[in-house]
């Protein structure tokens, strides 16, 4: 559980930092690309924690 946490956080960071840079601030639809982001990247992080 602190594993998708760590990676929902680090994941979320990274990308509103790179879309803040690129586009000088965040938006909804930013924040919904964060979303789905996030979401993919635990869905991911548990695929790979599940084989183990």
């Amino acid at each position: 559980m602190l594993a998708a946490a760590a990676t929902g956080a680090l994941v979320s960071w990274l990308l509103a930092g790179w879309l803040c840079r690129r586009l000088g601030g965040l938006t909804g639809d930013t924040y919904g690309a964060i979303n789905e982001a996030v979401e993919a990247a635990l869905l991911f992080a548990i695929a790979v924690l599940w084989t183990q």
